[in-house]
């Protein structure tokens, strides 16, 4: 991403159009990535129950995104500075916002504890036809014979429904319930989080192009440049969404076997 980067800002090209193809070009590395180890381009938001997760998807963003928007701004610091100015002694001295750090840290807790508390359901067993309950609601919803949502294979590590391989994942499984009690169900909890993501994501890539779209390149030239500042109150949006999440998953859905 960076050599591509280097070569788009080599070109002159507009600092904000430079960051849309860096967004690019980490995307497209991920889903080379993603396939080379599941055979899958999405392979990057599949966890080891071979599942796309929404955790993964929300985190894979920010990095790309805050990520992307960094770099652009150290080449444009190194590459765009005015004819005759005297070169900035040090382009990567970036601010990253405080608000940013703490983004990135509620993704990381939510990526790090979903698989903890899930792991802790892996020991206990869900009462006898739990499993063939749930698969006749999953065929009724998707308008499936009985036959063929068997015919998906599904299987389960204790109490959490999983797929037998990387190619059985779907981008339903990040809205649909983790556990054999509540696999063929929406999870609300992952819809307000994804909501929330998307909104945040959308107005803080917003302010990232009217940033770099700029035509007056004064403020990505300061001795010490710093990226757009969050919002504290869609931050906390997002904090109470994702504690939303993990409370969730914490709770038992399924009957244990006794």
């Amino acid at each position: 991403m960076l050599i591509a980067a280097l070569v788009v800002a080599g070109l002159r090209a507009p600092v904000a159009q430079a960051w849309i193809l860096g967004m690019v070009f980490l995307l497209a590395f991920c889903a080379i990535a993603g396939h080379g180890v599941t055979n899958n381009v999405f392979g990057v938001l599949i966890d080891r129950r071979n599942k796309m997760t929404l955790s993964r998807l929300q985190m894979l963003l920010w990095t790309v995104v805050v990520l992307s928007a960094y770099v652009m701004l150290v080449i444009a610091r190194i590459l765009y500075a005015p004819e005759g100015a005297a070169p900035i002694a040090d382009p990567l001295a970036i601010e990253v916002p405080a608000e940013l750090w703490e983004l990135m840290g509620i993704g990381v807790a939510s990526l790090v504890g979903s698989p903890l508390i899930l792991g802790s359901k892996a020991n206990k067993e869900p009462k006898n036809g739990t499993l063939e309950k749930n698969l006749s609601a999953y065929a009724a919803q998707l308008g499936m014979k009985r036959s063929d949502a068997e015919s998906q294979k599904h299987t389960h590590d204790g109490l959490i429904d999983t797929n037998e391989n990387p190619s059985e994942a779907r981008f339903a499984d990040m809205f649909r319930g983790d556990e054999v009690g509540n696999f063929a169900y929406l999870d609300l909890g992952k819809v307000q989080m994804l909501f929330f993501t998307l909104i945040l994501l959308i107005a803080y890539c917003a302010q990232l192009w009217v940033y770099f779209a700029n035509p007056d390149t004064s403020e990505l030239m300061k001795p010490e440049a710093r990226l757009p500042v969050l919002s504290e109150s869609m931050l906390a949006l997002l904090a109470i969404s994702h504690a939303g999440y993990l409370g969730a998953k914490a709770t038992t859905h399924t009957p244990v076997k006794t």
